[in-house]
């Protein structure tokens, strides 16, 4: 995916600095689950940034801090050099039109009894102004298009769809409020193989056409290396390892990263 750079007077466009996140106290509480442990990192415009690990090592959870549905315990996020982490909740609502996430499962993340036309446009309720009533059949259309969906979609329930469907109805709403970044938690894994490569297809598409930044979190390592410029392996709520894609694949540094990497199918394939 596209590797864009700011200038050098411009903020990056997200720059996370130390971020915690304990569960069951704070700190070094006796007790505490440290899930996100002392995670700095930058993005800038058009870069997909990868987030690996197992289950249970912390990446949803760094996920859902940043976008702060739970919130940190210390640390920085700064979009644009605005700490986020600081923000009034209105002043947050606000910012959240720039930071949108697509969750693993379309089947738990779309209303089931509102029509696709409702699910694109609920954004614009929320964050009036970005789209006149008056314009917004019209948009709905074009972000169908963008995902590769028909128009006469947007009167179709959720239960109407399938998986892969479902996934794009949730990019384009996502998109509907024209954000930055995306952070997509797991988008395909709960997907058929067969339409996983549809959905991966629409993303980099998007990210080319509109320059966005991606943080990716997943497992899967042969699709990181398809999608990501840089990758973050990531093991007990902390970075063990990140960098390049290509120097962490080929170079691995951390018995972690190469542990991972063992036991994924690429190393399979080069056998």
């Amino acid at each position: 995916m596209n590797d864009k750079t700011h200038t050098p007077t411009e903020p990056p466009l997200l720059e996370v600095r130390n971020l915690r996140k304990t569960f069951g106290g704070r700190g070094k509480t006796p007790g505490a689950i440290v899930a996100v442990n002392d995670i700095s990192f930058t993005l800038e415009e058009g870069e997909c940034l990868a987030v690996v690990g197992e289950s249970g090592s912390g990446k949803s959870t760094l996920a859902r801090t940043l976008l702060r549905l739970v919130d940190a315990d210390s640390g920085a996020v700064l979009y644009r050099g605005d700490d986020i982490l600081r923000f009034s909740h209105a002043d947050m609502q606000r910012q959240r039109r720039y930071l949108q996430m697509v969750f693993q499962d379309p089947y738990a993340s779309l209303h089931p009894r509102r029509t696709v036309a409702e699910i694109i446009s609920e954004p614009w309720q929320i964050h009036a102004g970005v789209v006149e009533k008056s314009a917004r059949k019209a948009r709905i259309d074009a972000l169908l298009a963008e995902v590769n969906l028909p128009q006469h979609f947007s009167s179709y329930y959720p239960n109407q769809l399938s998986g892969g469907q479902r996934q794009r109805v949730a990019i384009a709403r996502a998109l509907a409020l024209e954000p930055k970044i995306l952070i997509l938690d797991e988008p395909v894994s709960a997907l058929d193989v067969s339409v996983q490569a549809q959905v991966i297809k629409v993303l980099m598409s998007l990210q080319e056409r509109r320059g966005l930044a991606y943080i990716f979190i997943s497992h899967d390592l042969p699709l990181v290396r398809l999608v990501a410029n840089k990758v973050a392996v990531m093991n007990k709520g902390a970075f063990v390892e990140a960098g390049p894609t290509a120097s962490v694949f080929e170079n691995p540094r951390h018995e972690y990263t190469k542990s991972l990497l063992a036991s994924s199918p690429m190393a399979a394939e080069q056998h």
